[in-house]
């Protein structure tokens, strides 16, 4: 599992590093701020939403309850103020007597004889009615008789029910709903004989105007109250509608109300709306409130606007600080960039500056000075390199046909000694050794034993030109004998020494020591001749030194050990010449090519 975690992980790298720095920064503020925000936007929104649907429920709860209070205690001083008529002698002599069937005036007595006169006319009552078990009105108080196919529906409910009361709406017979209230009545005389029904006929309007009076909630929003058959018994607004089927306009409401109270959404009137219900068992009426959902819209949009506006300047904010990101990452890497491909194009006389004090800043400045030092580097190699061939020129300068002069010179040292001249035949010989390793020499490190005897075969030489002005002394240590050392390292040193430092018609002594010290070699070339002042210029020491001179072997010990060899030199006119030479490590070339 981690290897193939780790392999996605780079290959998801590899994709990312296909493009541009400032394609991943805008990649990145896209993916950490812009998106972010968005999903934060819509969760803000639909959260808020949820919460403005929640707290409507919890306030539209509250009415209702308060309604229901309302209407309990306009209900209940209805029963109270009603029962002592429905219990009376006077209605039950009244249904127990078919002959006063007709007399309407009959049930105003009972009212008067209750002294109930005042309230009922007072309250929201139209008709007050007696009715016999086949639904036959036996008494009317008022003008306003509802429909007897509407009592009838009615009666059978109560049969399928058992219930004692109803209430229901009814049509009248002025083409008007009315809110009704039936009740069974029983004979006081015969226990559990149903002699016949009271119905009391209200106008919707009246009766429930006292309910509403202190509830507001809009025009866009409806409250109305349903019967047992979720038919409107009341609406707040829409009073066309009372007596039809809730099930008309909300198809579903008898799946959706399936508690004592609660809350759903549906399309009421063609909107989407939010329905908040309550139930009361006393009346067996439930209450609805309808809230468009414009209305929570309206507050959501105002919600969304400011939360947009919001993210809009958080956004600006953003960009701006990534622009300011770019001004400081982006821009200076695309400099750096386009400096070191023109750089390695081999424009090398560039240069790029930044005086910033952050890593950007720091890596231009370093790279910049990088490529100063490795301009100075590479033209310092050039500038070796031709020294380099120069000192290989001047060596091959020493060349002489060497074939051609190897057998002319054997001839003359075979003549030599046939003739009996045998310091001649040593000086030919020695001639031929010198010739032979500096011509026929192929290795630039040779051991400093080697070189020991070159300068030995060339003292044999200048010894017949200068007989008995030459005196030679040798120091060397046997370990130091096998260090190697650069070809002609002491041959052209002891030969200054002889041509410059021999004063006239005096001998001169030249001694080289050699030792080691902590594996470095250290050489000492050292005369008694005339000395010269230390301090001549380049141009006066080539004039003075001919052929490879002192200046000539300095340069090779720089370059041959890059700087880690010395080359001294300690003299004064009158004094002598030494020269001291340390060659670092086992005298063994540096690994670096030059």
């Amino acid at each position: 599992m981690k290897f193939g975690s780790g392999k996605i992980k780079k290959e998801i790298v590899k994709s990312i590093r296909k493009r541009s720095i400032a394609k991943r920064l805008r990649t990145a503020f896209i993916c950490t701020t812009v998106v972010p925000l968005i999903l934060l936007g819509i969760l803000f929104s639909i959260s808020y939403e949820r919460d403005m649907e929640k707290k409507l429920t919890d306030t539209f709860m509250q009415v209702l309850q308060g309604l229901n209070k309302t209407m309990d205690v306009t209900m209940t001083k209805f029963l109270d103020y009603s029962y002592p008529m429905i219990v009376s002698d006077q209605v039950n002599e009244l249904l127990n007597t078919p002959d006063s069937k007709g007399e309407d005036t009959k049930i105003e007595d009972i009212v008067a004889d209750n002294n109930l006169t005042e309230y009922f006319w007072s309250e929201s009552y139209d008709n007050i009615l007696l009715y016999d078990n086949e639904i036959t009105i036996v008494s009317s108080m008022g003008v306003s008789e509802p429909d007897k196919a509407g009592i009838m529906a009615v009666v059978e409910k109560l049969s399928a029910t058992g219930k004692n009361h109803s209430w229901s709406c009814v049509m009248t017979d002025t083409g008007k709903n009315a809110i009704t209230f039936l009740k069974r009545i029983y004979s006081k005389s015969e226990r559990g004989k149903q002699i016949g029904y009271i119905c009391f006929v209200f106008n919707e309007k009246r009766l429930f105007q006292n309910i509403y009076k202190d509830v507001n909630i809009g025009n866009d929003s409806e409250i109305f109250v349903l019967d047992r058959e979720l038919q409107y018994l009341s609406l707040k607004h829409e009073k066309t509608k009372i007596g039809s089927s809730a099930a008309e306009d909300i198809p579903e409401i008898k799946e959706k109300i399936t508690g004592d109270k609660g809350n759903f959404t549906t399309v009421y009137n063609g909107r989407r709306s939010l329905i908040v219900y309550q139930y009361n068992k006393k009346l067996d009426w439930t209450l609805l409130t309808v809230v468009d959902q414009s209305y929570i819209s309206q507050n959501i949009i105002h919600m969304v606007i400011l939360t947009g506006t919001m993210v809009i300047l958080i956004i600006i904010l953003s960009l701006f600080i990534v622009s300011v990101i770019n001004e400081t990452i982006v821009i200076p890497i695309s400099r750096l960039v386009e400096f070191t491909d023109q750089v390695s194009g081999g424009k090398y006389d560039l240069t790029i500056s930044d005086n910033s004090e952050d890593e950007m800043g720091k890596l231009i400045r370093y790279s910049d000075k990088m490529v100063k030092r490795l301009v100075w580097y590479t033209r310092t190699i050039e500038e070796e390199g031709k020294k380099r061939r120069k000192l290989e020129i001047q060596n091959l300068q020493y060349q002489i046909q060497p074939h051609f002069l190897f057998n002319t010179l054997n001839t003359f040292k075979y003549i030599a000694i046939i003739n009996g001249v045998e310091s001649l035949g040593n000086g030919i010989s020695a001639l031929c050794s010198l010739l032979k390793d500096t011509v026929y020499g192929k290795e630039e490190m040779i051991p400093l034993s080697d070189e020991i005897r070159n300068v030995q075969n060339y003292i044999c030489i200048q010894e017949f030109r200068y007989t008995g002005c030459i005196r030679m002394v040798y120091e060397v240590e046997e370990a130091a004998g096998v260090f190697k050392v650069p070809r002609l390292l002491l041959q052209p040193l002891t030969e200054n020494s002889i041509v410059h430092g021999m004063k006239e018609e005096v001998a001169i002594t030249i001694s080289i020591t050699a030792r080691l010290e902590e594996n470095d070699l250290y050489l000492e070339i050292q005369d008694d001749g005339k000395g010269f002042v230390a301090e001549l210029t380049k141009e006066t020491k080539k004039q003075r030194f001919s052929g490879i001179g002192m200046e000539n072997i300095a340069e090779r010990i720089q370059l041959i050990y890059q700087g880690k060899g010395q080359f001294l030199v300690y003299s004064a006119p009158g004094k002598g010449t030494r020269i001291v030479i340390v060659i670092p490590g086992k005298g063994e070339l540096p690994c670096t090519e030059l």
